[in-house]
């Protein structure tokens, strides 16, 4: 069984969401803990990466959560008016 923990790039912008996007999609159906602690910066589409997946957890009925937000993704995230929620992120902080 795979690891069902992923850490967010530091950067996660349209450079590197395609990537993010990928290893989600082989993990539908599974249970998936990110860990978003290295996140300096996030840009709109990884946000949109973070929401669409969130929802698509959410009608799969499996477990998505995103821990240990950092203060670069959540900044992020109030700039563009984007609740928490709507991002899988989680108050839960977990050590790796």
């Amino acid at each position: 069984m795979p690891d069902d923990k992923l850490y967010l790039p530091e950067h996660f912008d349209g450079t590197t969401v395609s990537q993010v996007a990928a290893e989600l999609l082989t993990r539908r159906g599974q249970p998936i803990e990110l860990n978003a602690e290295r996140v300096k910066t996030a840009g709109a589409l990884g946000l949109q990466v973070l929401a669409s997946t969130t929802k698509q957890w959410q009608q799969d009925d499996t477990t998505f959560e995103v821990l240990n937000a950092s203060e670069g993704l959540v900044h992020a995230a109030e700039t563009l008016g984007i609740a928490k929620a709507d991002l899988g992120l989680s108050d839960r902080q977990v050590t790796s």
